[in-house]
């Protein structure tokens, strides 16, 4: 390499801090220091961690691996250390041995300490839909609409344009519950891999946003899929149905953290449980096949034990019976009202010797009352019923038998409703907000247009481009959509349907063209301003995996799932794409991709952990490694680099980093993991066990991680959920 020699801990530019033109003045420089000038003490020990270990001896006094390669050893006979010995480091992941070379300058700041700033959640884009019912509440107090997303309960006050956010769980948030009061929550969660992480149910304050209970830790054997407060008492206990084989149904005392009693209730899929609105001694659950009417019998009130016994003679389908029955309200009077897979709406009333029974009078008002499956129910004080089936909502007249009064389609770009909340219990208009399958949120109501509230994606996330300019950011997913969306507005600027699910994206250095890889093998070069469609490429048979633009913003790689790297001379603006070449030698898909800042060299990973080295210009690969010891990488998303075994070192049993992301003005390091965390380090780091921040917000793997707006934000993008976060980093308070 030519010119001056920058650290490993510098990032995109190979310019001096000081003549960046977007860069601000460091709070300090850097000391670097060469091998030769390392002179200090080391301990021989050895780590290991899951799934990766450094089988080369590290130093107690946090300085780089690196720089005791070559140092002279204190005390004892003062003999020099072999260089040869210790001039490369060795990493095991995943049971593969692999080894970097040091580079030939170190920095001083590399020490395995924490960073100066610690992450703080900002915002959560999106809402979780698809797979997840009664998620969405409002808090009549303050307005502030309440739903899940992950392992985060967020409540978002429209016209503040504010979140705030509950994080007590640490596993993903299934199932969530407001009290009668209208201010406490009760959230159930997954069941994680460790204790800790057990499933359980928080109640907690959405003001203080403190908690007040945890109920079922160690108690429960798989996740929450119920959760629900009681009405006659006032919230006083709560009902939980677990995921368990035999879906158990408990009601607790939660205010004192006491199992009041429970019963196991049938291998069928549960899908929720509620108490009667009045009368808390009747239980109800629903799901698979059924609908259970439970007996609440308490044995020694006092001591606050019970049995939970069905009653057998109600919930009796006398004709058809649904493959499910997918949602519940209650009547004001007592009336339990029932919608199934079918789009049937039933009618349960209790007749003269206490059992629930189809009242048919009503019923047949409402049979085929929707083309799909009828998701939510829902009741006004006036007695009202709102029904959500499909794209439909209707109102039916509790009070004349349930006839029909008004109906209303959503646009198809909305998905089918699984959610209806009144805006206001008292409101007149009838003002609506609904929770959709495609992870929006709709408010509106039948006498006015819908708009929408809060977008997301509804399908798998692995796409992220930040732009690197502007206050904005990129979004590409499994649901083919593709997104533009402010980091200070928190809103979608524009959202652009494509032909195929899509996989990865890249925006070039000057912010004007994105270029999204698709499972088709495509690479779609779109406007960056406005999204609209420049160019198509057919490049592969199979997903591309990864595409980064060169530096200069003249060459496009795109990584594919066979291991090929094919390379694009990006012409006339993006409207062609002149192919230069294939680089091939990997044997499994390419998952991340770096370009050095001189647009000569790209070092490339794989699926199955291969770190190659390729020279652009002759599309060739670089089999010695040690050559690039001192290549300055424009960016570092590739997961093996000898800056970050700090990471690799510092991960739990079953833990695996995901993706990672150096910060602009080259000071940290974002990783993401596979089991939902987005972790902070400085950077560069190589030393064993180097220390971090990190928060824990969803279950699934995180999928990219990016810096935005000059390193003061982290976006994150989780993958099976679609979960889209925004990170601030705050300094350190002492």
């Amino acid at each position: 390499m030519t010119g001056k020699r920058h650290a490993p801990g510098s990032n995109s530019s190979t310019e001096s801090s000081s003549s960046h033109p977007l860069r601000k003045p460091r709070k300090f420089q850097k000391q670097m220091y060469s091998a030769s000038e390392a002179t200090h003490s080391r301990t021989d020990m050895s780590m290991e961690a899951s799934p990766a270990h450094v089988d080369t001896p590290f130093p107690r006094s946090g300085k780089p691996l690196a720089s005791i390669r070559q140092g002279k050893r204190q005390g004892g006979n003062g003999s020099k250390m072999n260089s040869k010995q210790y001039e490369t480091v060795r990493l095991n992941v995943h049971g593969r041995r692999k080894e970097f070379y040091p580079p030939t300058v170190f920095d001083s700041d590399d020490d395995g300490a924490k960073p100066d700033k610690v992450l703080k959640l900002d915002w959560v884009y999106g809402y979780r839909g698809k797979d997840a019912r009664c998620n969405l509440f409002v808090i009549s107090a303050s307005g502030e609409l309440l739903y899940f997303v992950g392992a985060v309960a967020v409540l978002y006050d429209r016209r503040k344009e504010i979140q705030r956010h509950y994080c007590g769980h640490n596993e993903d948030i299934t199932s969530m519950a407001l009290h009668p009061g209208k201010r406490l929550v009760a959230s159930g969660q997954l069941s994680g891999k460790t204790s800790d992480s057990a499933s359980h149910v928080r109640i907690w304050d959405t003001i203080s946003l403190s908690t007040y209970s945890i109920i079922g830790l160690g108690v429960f054997q798989a996740g929450i899929s119920s959760v629900s407060f009681s009405v006659q008492s006032q919230g006083d206990f709560v009902l939980v149905v677990d995921d368990g084989e035999k879906h158990t149904l408990s009601v607790w005392d939660w205010q004192n953290s006491k199992l009041a009693a429970k019963t196991t209730t049938t291998t069928d899929m549960v899908v929720w449980g509620r108490f009667h609105n009045l009368d808390d001694s009747i239980l109800v659950t629903y799901g698979k096949r059924h609908i259970y009417f439970w007996r609440l019998v308490w044995t020694s009130r006092q001591e606050g034990e019970g049995r939970i016994i069905r009653d057998k003679e109600s919930g009796i389908f006398r004709d058809d019976i649904p493959k499910f029955v997918t949602s519940l309200a209650f009547s004001p009077l007592g009336d339990v009202v029932v919608g199934d897979s079918n789009g049937n709406i039933t009618v349960w009333s209790r007749d003269e010797t206490d059992a629930f029974r189809i009242n048919h009078a009503c019923s047949d008002h409402t049979k085929n009352a929707h083309k799909k499956s009828v998701f939510s129910l829902c009741f006004l004080e006036d007695g009202t019923l709102l029904s959500g089936g499909g794209s439909e909502i209707k109102t039916w007249d509790s009070e004349n038998y349930y006839r029909m009064i008004k109906e209303r389609a959503l646009p198809d770009s909305a998905g089918y409703i699984r959610t209806l909340v009144p805006v206001s219990e008292s409101d007149a208009d009838g003002a609506l907000y609904i929770g959709t399958t495609k992870n929006f949120v709709l408010e509106g109501s039948l006498q006015h247009k819908f708009k929408f509230v809060i977008q997301g994606h509804s399908d798998k996330l692995w796409a992220l481009a930040v732009h690197p300019k502007e206050p904005c950011f990129f979004t590409a997913g499994f649901d083919m959509q593709v997104c533009r969306w402010s980091t200070i507005m928190h809103t979608v600027a524009w959202r652009i349907q494509v032909e195929k699910p899509c996989v990865s994206m890249t925006i070039d250095p000057s912010g004007n063209l994105l270029v999204v890889g698709t499972t088709d093998g495509k690479l779609i070069v779109m406007s960056a301003g406005n999204g609209s469609n420049i160019s198509a490429t057919q490049v592969s048979l199979d997903k591309i995996t990864v595409v980064r633009f060169s530096p200069n913003g003249q060459t496009v790689s795109a990584g594919c799932q066979d291991g090929t790297v094919c390379l694009y001379e990006v012409m006339d603006d993006g409207f062609y794409l002149r192919k230069i070449g294939n680089l091939q030698g990997h044997k499994n898909a390419v998952t991340q991709m770096d370009w050095s800042s001189d647009n000569k060299f790209l070092q490339t990973v794989s699926a199955d952990y291969d770190l190659f080295f390729w020279e652009v210009e002759d599309l060739n690969h670089v089999t010695s490694v040690r050559a690039m010891r001192d290549v300055d990488w424009s960016t570092q998303t590739c997961v093996l680099s000898y800056n970050i075994i700090g990471p690799w070192t510092n991960l739990k049993a079953g833990e695996d980093i995901r993706c990672v992301s150096r910060s602009g003005f080259r000071e940290y390091l974002a990783v993401g993991t596979n089991s939902g965390s987005v972790k902070l380090y400085k950077y560069p780091s190589s030393c064993q066990k180097a220390q971090c921040y990190s928060k824990k917000s969803f279950s699934s793997q995180v999928t990219s991680v990016q810096f935005a707006m000059e390193d003061r934000y982290i976006i994150s993008a989780g993958g099976t959920e679609a979960v889209l976060m925004q990170w601030a980093l705050k300094p350190l308070l002492s």
